[in-house]
């Protein structure tokens, strides 16, 4: 069984393998169209974060211990695109305007409310400045009612924050603060930080490293302590300048190829805890 298993968390990273931890989904009822839930029939959660762990043991992959993680909203730790979708179009019909499709949102997100709305506006015309601050205020009275009606915490998530109680965790967004402290409080994702930041709290955003340095220094963190966890390339950017670990979350709203400079990818949140225990361990 351990030969299997072993082999089981290897392919978790190649390409082969990359869904493996998707079907962790199919342990809390999530239905998904990874593996069969046989193959977790044989160990259960703690085990799979143990042999990830002596995997990336074995890889040398970690080198100081982690005292402080940062991570991205939307895309990291929830999947939020639905309701974005949704205000968005009602933002273009209320102004008598076509659709979008949700893939043509998901690559507008990222920088902020304003930016989507003008990005959504420009599929049909390039709009003026008072046509975007119009459309910016029909697209937050409607999101305000409505940002969590379909959005979810991402399976795994929810694990690996309860795993990280005991460390200092911030979340740092593009989106509105307002809205970012709101969608975690709705979803129960708050309790988890000390220290939440959204696109306005501070005079610069992603891929601006001042959010981050900012919380590295409320912290009193190093960078080389650090880890920004975030599924786009202002998220590996901001970190990057920061000087912390940089982790690309792939299962979020960018595709990998753009994401190759970070340091580490992950194709599940599960395998976050992996790197984190081998650097705790090689500090014991």
């Amino acid at each position: 069984m351990l030969v299997t298993m072993t082999t089981c968390i290897e392919n978790l990273f190649s390409n082969s393998g990359r869904n493996l931890l998707l079907s962790y989904k199919k342990v809390a009822g999530k239905k998904h169209n990874g593996l069969p839930l046989e193959l977790l029939s044989f160990f259960n959660f703690s085990e799979w974060v143990h042999m990830l762990t002596l995997v990336v043991s074995e890889r040398g992959l970690m080198k100081q211990s982690i005292k402080a993680l940062i991570f991205d909203l939307d895309g990291t730790l929830v999947d939020s695109l639905p309701d974005i979708t949704t205000a968005v179009n009602y933002t273009l019909e209320t102004l008598g305007l076509p659709e979008v499709d949700t893939q043509t949102v998901r690559k507008m997100v990222g920088d902020g409310i304003r930016k989507l709305i003008e990005r959504a506006i420009s599929q049909h015309h390039v709009p003026s400045e008072a046509e975007v601050e119009n459309a910016f205020q029909i697209y937050i009275q409607y999101y305000n009612a409505h940002c969590t009606d379909q959005s979810y915490v991402y399976p795994g998530v929810r694990e690996v924050l309860e795993a990280l109680r005991h460390q200092q965790l911030a979340v740092l967004s593009n989106k509105g603060e307002r809205f970012t402290r709101k969608i975690l409080a709705l979803l129960g994702l708050a309790p988890y930080f000390q220290l939440i930041l959204g696109g306005d709290s501070l005079s610069t955003k992603k891929p601006h490293p001042g959010g981050i340095l900012h919380i590295l220094k409320t912290f009193r963190v190093n960078p080389e302590q650090a880890m920004m966890v975030g599924d786009s390339t202002h998220d590996v950017e901001a970190g990057k300048a920061a000087g912390t670990i940089t982790v690309a979350a792939l299962y979020g709203y960018r595709e990998a190829e753009l994401l190759k400079a970070a340091d580490i990818h992950i194709q599940h949140p599960l395998e976050l805890l992996a790197y984190i225990n081998q650097r705790s361990i090689a500090h014991e």
